[in-house]
């Protein structure tokens, strides 16, 4: 019969067999551990099975009403393939290690992201694709409209925001940006693309964001009004002194926190006015 035993009671170490793969190794009174371990709490329970130290076979967890919350197959300490679920039971996301797909949902059923290795897309709630990266060659950004707004090159498994290596769909962005702007990863762009601008449609295009019913587009404004001392903007910024309003984080689709605002809407406004 398997030993089945605590997970906290196995000492675990990482391995790295690639550079694109971390693997676990377990033992149990400083042996090669075989056997299941579990994991339970009053939310969820859990239950992998080693091989001589590795994840070898089944890796569960299981919400308290049996309803799964993620299941993998383990070869070796390898995730072959692995699939989690929303507790409501809607697919949440599904990995293939070979060849390489790797797949995230919303609650609703819309694809949000998908990976085969070579190339990455990410796509609007609407279902809509937003991004586009192939590897060692390009990425596009696109509105929800499908009109692309920025295109970059790269010689690399990912995009360097450097103005030399993107192309700025000029017309479009100077109509859009507001509508743009609405999704928060636009934002990197924006800003480069903003240097570019003179003076007068600069302070413009930041007074537009003060004046946007959006939060954290309000205090993007604040702050860059600060940055560029922008004196005309100080009416808009003054109007903004009572918003008790503070902007929630904004989250990547996978729940990373992107960035946070620690003051009210009106608090900002004030330091802005004592600095511009």
């Amino acid at each position: 019969m398997q030993e089945m035993v605590m997970m906290d009671d196995l000492e675990i170490t990482e391995e790295w067999p690639s550079k694109d793969e971390e693997i676990e190794y377990a033992e149990y009174n400083g042996v090669a551990f075989t056997g299941t371990a579990y994991d339970k709490t009053e939310y969820r329970y859990s239950e992998e099975k080693f091989l001589n130290g590795y994840a070898h076979g089944r890796r569960f967890t299981v919400y308290t009403d049996g309803q799964l919350c993620n299941e993998s197959l383990m070869e070796h300490g390898f995730v072959i393939t692995s699939t989690s679920w929303y507790k409501s039971g809607a697919k949440k996301s599904y990995y293939r290690r070979e060849p390489k797909l790797d797949q995230f949902w919303s609650e609703n059923g819309i694809l949000l992201e998908e990976d085969d290795g070579t190339t990455y897309k990410n796509y609007y709630e609407s279902g809509k694709l937003k991004n586009v990266l192939v590897r060692k060659s390009e990425k596009i950004y696109y509105a929800e409209s499908g009109e692309w707004a920025v295109k970059l090159k790269t010689e690399y498994d990912y995009a360097v925001t450097d103005r030399k290596f993107m192309t700025f769909n000029e017309d479009f962005i100077s109509k859009n940006y507001m509508g743009l702007l609405r999704e928060y990863d636009f934002y990197k762009y924006f800003l480069v693309w903003l240097q570019e601008k003179s003076d007068d449609d600069r302070d413009d295009i930041i007074i537009d964001l003060i004046k946007s019913d959006v939060p954290w587009h309000k205090c993007d404004g604040i702050n860059l009004a600060v940055r560029h001392k922008i004196r005309k903007a100080v009416p808009y910024i003054r109007l903004e002194l009572n918003n008790e309003v503070t902007p929630p984080d904004i989250r990547g689709i996978r729940g990373n926190s992107n960035v946070g605002y620690t003051r009210t809407i009106g608090e900002s406004a004030k330091i802005a006015l004592e600095r511009i």
